[in-house]
């Protein structure tokens, strides 16, 4: 309990800088967290007996991190604030002080009550508060213990079955769930809800049997391993057979179009052959019979010349009779050489006598005179190969004429065909051809003023190129420009932002974990909309074409689906058999189709659902991925992660495969949120441990061209 407000040093303004947030009371042997914020040791300790986990979230602002080897005590201890206390104290606040911690503390929580207050158990040999004795009557197990006023019964003497966890506790008791030997206070305050039994009472027949029945189930799984391992083994070899039996069948037909394609080379070739010297044989003749009409009419000018240039007493009739005569004959010639050069008609398609260009007969047992047309082709063959839902092509296809299951077998498109559709098959990204990547500018640095974070956990890009940044511990949003100038400032002191999303119209989405809703603010404006929910610490939220508000909550494991007007329509499990926690999603994405990813944190995998909240996929834990912190889709469907472990930015494909890591210019330093630009061209990432928002200008491998084939079906 407190001290009064007139004897406490820690009253006024001193009060909220000598107080724990935890026990509320002053300061008993400070530590400091990374996170900065400071506790009493034993409050620390007490929340961390709560938890079975690795890592310790701070009580404050739930940052997670790594217990040191010695627990709690190996945490930095700050001296700062006893100092303080010491120079404010007054001798009637330090007399207070005494009078408190002289009492027994509760052997539970470890906080001191007024002896008043507290009871002791004679089974359990426990001093407990008022609050530790409502959870001791709880358990099943302790009902018939009986509780007195006297405290000073209290055994403290190790024995040989001491508590590894809690030192000089002695292990009475047995948890048939967990299957670990327990005392009183791991009883309290980490296996609530568990099939506890005394060691002595059933404990000693319950946990042999409940480990015989677990060796039965692994058994039972080890049956079913080794049955899944030959129904691979079968499974390969099938697919092997397929793929030699296909890949002769394909080598065959194509030999077959090779040579009815250098068939038809020869027979257009020769045809244009043959025209062309028929052709040149008439030009040659044509050349001859000219260059004599030439010489023709030179002649017959110069014995024109000739008579006209005599005196007309000297004309010779005769002599004029003739070149006359030649003068006719000649022009009659001229006037009947109307000769027009003819080429081989190269028109295919009109000339029937031609071989259709571009016809190729691959079926076995079809004559010549059967042609086909491209497009002919391809519809025959597709028939044949596009039927992947049934896993069957007739038995037409096949070279020995038997059944083949033809699960990814497509037929080339022909030139008809509309543009092949980008497939989802993984990308080798260990190649050259991975995603280029260049640092446009970067925002911030630690601080409270304008243009400067304290923790920006998410980014959220307008329709219009404008950044929305969650600026977590400063208690606001964040807008700027394209160009990385501060525009706006939206709910200060009002929100603690932890995911951040913006619609076509503007709004802006936030899931603030100050009033654990979603707020809905307008970004032109600043003015608050809709308040949406009600949860526990809302952390990744998004929306979907047709207006709904996804939500993810860290500690429970379900996907809230809001509709325009905040109304709740569904929650979805995201939850799987191969999650080792219950909960702990982190940030969400909806990819074109509505299919929502979610980066669950604390499982360390990335999840699918369809629109209607059915399982698609799953990246396991400890494989592509190790800290999934933020995700977000590009506007073609390529899925970019945030690996707060791996610092980098890594690519999925909508069907789960990895397409590997963007090339960084700079380094990434704990990347927590991020968003692609309207131009999909553009990334934004936040920094926690450097309070920076950095831009990149990245190229997809969805804007890479892809080879891919499209059935007939898509035609």
């Amino acid at each position: 309990m407190a001290a009064p407000v007139t004897s406490d040093p820690a009253s006024g303004v001193l009060g909220c800088f000598l107080r724990c947030q935890v026990c509320f009371d002053t300061f008993r042997e400070p530590r400091t967290l990374p996170c900065l914020h400071t506790f009493c040791t034993p409050c620390l300790q007490g929340q961390r007996d709560a938890t079975v986990s690795r890592h310790f979230r701070c009580p404050t602002c739930r940052e997670s991190f790594a217990v040191p080897k010695n627990g709690i005590l190996g945490f930095r201890r700050d001296f700062r604030f006893e100092q303080v206390k010491e120079l404010v104290e007054t001798p009637e606040a330090k007399a207070a002080d005494e009078s408190r911690d002289s009492g027994i503390p509760c052997s539970v929580c470890c906080k001191h009550f007024p002896r008043d207050d507290r009871k002791f158990c004679k089974d359990c040999q426990k001093t407990l508060c008022g609050s530790c004795q409502i959870k001791h009557s709880s358990v099943d197990v302790f009902r018939h213990h009986q509780l007195q006023d006297d405290t000073s019964g209290e055994a403290g003497a190790d024995s040989p079955d001491s508590c590894s966890r809690h030192n000089g506790e002695r292990t009475a008791y047995v948890c048939l769930d967990c299957l670990r030997a327990l005392c009183v206070v791991c009883v309290l305050t980490s296996h609530s809800g568990h099939r506890i039994v005394e060691w002595e009472e059933g404990g000693r027949e319950e946990m042999p049997r409940e480990v015989m029945l677990r060796c039965q189930r692994l058994e039972e799984t080890k049956s079913q391993l080794s049955s899944g391992l030959m129904a691979i083994a079968q499974s390969e070899k099938s697919l092997r057979f397929r793929q030699i039996r296909i890949s002769q069948w394909i080598q065959k037909r194509m030999d077959e179009c090779l040579q009815e394609l250098y068939r038809q080379e020869r027979s257009l070739l020769g045809t244009l052959e043959r025209g062309c010297e028929e052709e040149l044989r008439n030009l040659a003749t044509e050349k001859q019979t000219r260059t004599r009409l030439l010489d023709r009419i030179e002649q017959v000018t110069a014995d024109v010349r000739t008579v006209t240039s005599q005196e007309s007493t000297q004309v010779n009739l005769k002599k004029l009779e003739n070149v006359s005569s030649n003068l006719s004959g000649l022009l009659q010639d001229v006037g009947a050489c109307d000769y027009v050069p003819r080429f081989p008609s190269l028109d295919f398609e009109s000339n029937p006598s031609l071989p259709k260009l571009g016809t190729v007969n691959i079926r076995p047992g079809q004559t010549e005179s059967g042609s086909q047309t491209p497009s002919d082709v391809i519809t025959a063959h597709s028939s044949a190969l596009t039927d992947v839902t049934s896993r069957e092509t007739p038995s037409d296809v096949t070279p020995s004429g038997e059944s083949l299951l033809l699960d990814d077998v497509t037929p080339v498109a022909s030139a008809t065909s509309p543009p092949p559709v980008e497939t989802s098959d993984p990308v080798d990204y260990t190649t050259p051809n991975r995603p280029r990547c260049s640092l446009v500018f970067s925002l911030g640095k630690l601080g409270a003023g304008g243009g400067e974070f304290h923790t920006p956990r998410d980014v959220s890009y307008l329709p219009w190129g404008d950044i929305v940044v969650a600026d977590t511990n400063n208690d606001r949003l964040q807008v700027f420009d394209s160009n990385g100038l501060l525009v706006r400032v939206l709910g200060v002191g009002e929100i603690k932002p932890w995911g951040v999303s913006c619609s076509p119209s503007g709004k802006v989405m936030v899931a603030d974990n100050m009033s654990k809703t979603v707020k809905m603010f307008d970004v032109h404006s600043g003015e608050l909309l809709r308040q949406v929910g009600a949860f526990q610490s809302p952390c990744g939220v998004a929306l979907n074409s047709k207006g709904q508000i996804l939500v993810t909550d860290f500690f429970t494991p379900d996907l809230y689906v809001y509709d325009r007007h905040g109304r709740l329509r569904r929650k979805v499990r995201y939850r799987i058999p191969s999650d080792r926690h219950q909960s702990g999603a982190s940030r969400l994405a909806v990819a074109p189709g509505d299919d929502v990813i979610i980066a669950d944190v604390s499982n360390g995998s990335l999840k699918a659902f369809d629109r209607k909240g059915r399982y698609l996929w799953s990246v396991p834990a400890l494989t592509d991925v190790l800290s999934p912190q933020g995700v977000c889709v590009s506007r073609d469907g390529v899925i970019l992660v945030a690996d707060a472990v791996q610092n980098k930015l890594i690519q999925f494909s909508r069907s789960g495969h990895c397409l590997g890591p963007v090339d960084i210019p700079s380094d990434l330093n704990d990347p927590s949120g991020l968003d692609v630009g309207p131009d999909n061209k553009r990334v934004a990432v936040t920094n926690l441990k450097t309070n920076q928002v950095t831009i990149y200008k990245v190229g997809f491998y969805g804007n890479q061209p892809r080879l891919s084939v499209s059935s007939s079906s898509e035609e």
